[in-house]
């Protein structure tokens, strides 16, 4: 098989901007493949890291909206893949943050917060400084509350969100 065969792949959606780091996994893949985004409006070839024969990583490309693209493997000299073998990656808008309420907690956190932005869904972690992340409960696009970590001392934190959980989108110290 020219390009190998992908069986599953992580995470399945990133934003927008792209360069979400995407983990294929799946046999007989080589040096001699790319990542192969495609949707209805064109299709982007992307370069692949060959981890081992069964594992692979490439960063997913700049969406112009949000929306679902296949996600499969092809030789770099082939014009198509394995197409049957492909997988989506959901491209979503950038998550946004406009406020926290209350602004501020104890220091012995399980303290409910509710954030209000765009873009929220599932799954939605949120960190409050360097304490645990935990999941969110996501009401809407819009609303959504988490419960802040244990915190060592009184401070402003940074709020981290990341709807894939492997990127974390930074936000101003507001907490």
């Amino acid at each position: 098989v020219a390009g190998g065969i992908v069986t599953s792949m992580l995470p399945s959606s990133g934003p927008i901007s792209g360069n979400t780091r995407v983990t294929l996994f799946g046999h007989l893949l080589s040096d001699f493949s790319a990542c192969v985004f495609s949707t209805t409006v064109g299709t982007k070839r992307m370069r692949m890291e060959l981890i081992s024969s069964s594992t692979a990583r490439c960063s997913s490309p700049a969406a112009p909206v949000a929306g679902t693209t296949a996600v499969y493997v092809a030789g770099i000299f082939q014009q198509q893949g394995y197409e049957e073998f492909s997988f989506p990656f959901e491209h979503y808008p950038p998550v946004q943050l406009a406020r926290v309420s209350p602004s501020v907690g104890p220091l012995s956190g399980n303290f409910s917060v509710t954030l209000v932005g765009r873009n929220f869904g599932s799954p939605l972690l949120c960190q409050f400084g360097s304490g645990k992340p935990s999941l969110a409960e996501v009401q809407s696009a819009n609303i959504a509350t988490c419960n802040t970590a244990p915190y060592p001392s009184a401070e402003k934190v940074l709020i981290r969100l990341s709807r894939n959980k492997t990127i974390i989108i930074f936000f101003c110290p507001i907490f």
